[in-house]
C-alpha cells in the first residue's frame, strides 16, 4: 500500500511555485503549479498538494510543514 505523500507549496507573485515534500529539509522551486502537479504524478505514488501560500509561520508549524 503506497501512503499518501504531503507536498507543501507557496505561489510567489511571479506564479513560481516553492515547494517542500514532507521528510525533506530542503525547498526547490518549480516554474508553475502545473509543473508542480506533472511533477508529483510523475515521481509520487500518491500525493496531497497542501497551498501554504499566505499563512504565517505559526499556521506552517501547526500545518505540519516543519515536521
Amino acid at each position: 500500500m503506497n501512503q499518501t505523500v504531503k507536498v507543501f507549496y507557496d505561489v510567489m507573485p511571479d506564479n513560481t511555485v516553492s515547494v517542500l515534500v514532507q521528510g525533506s529539509c530542503d525547498w526547490d522551486l518549480l516554474m508553475s503549479y502545473r509543473s508542480l502537479v506533472q511533477w508529483c504524478e510523475m515521481e509520487l505514488g500518491s500525493f496531497e498538494l497542501i497551498d501554504i501560500t499566505d499563512t504565517t509561520y505559526q499556521q506552517r508549524r501547526i500545518m505540519g510543514v516543519f515536521a
